[in-house]
């Protein structure tokens, strides 16, 4: 039985950031913004599209104990996920998405501070 997916309200402006970063860094490379933009939606639907497989295997990744209890991550094509799974209610709650470089702990660290 499949668990169900849902999305923190910040993960939408973090992917709004990476598609940003995304547009910018290809049309840095020469492409064009037309290029660009069709590169980065293909990248995200694929994401996104492997974001799902956590419904079927919600126990992927690395458990983070410095985060909070139950707290994992795992990387899909160079972007971060950290997300806790709801056993109980069969729930993978994403919390923070993130990409490449970043130095995701500690962003994810400020954000539960918040």
């Amino acid at each position: 039985m499949n668990y169900r997916i849902e999305r923190q309200e910040a993960v939408e402006s973090d992917l709004v950031s990476i598609s940003d970063f995304l547009l910018r860094s290809f049309e840095a490379f020469g492409h064009s913004a037309e290029e660009a933009e069709a590169i980065v939606l293909e990248r995200l639907e694929g994401f996104l599209h492997a974001l799902q497989g956590l419904a079927k295997a919600p126990y992927r990744g690395s458990l983070r104990p410095e985060m909070g209890l139950g707290i994992r991550n795992v990387t899909m094509d160079r972007f971060i996920v950290y997300f806790d799974v709801n056993e109980d209610m069969r729930v993978v709650r994403i919390l923070a998405i993130f990409y490449g470089g970043q130095d995701h702990t500690r962003r994810m660290l400020a954000r539960m501070l918040r």
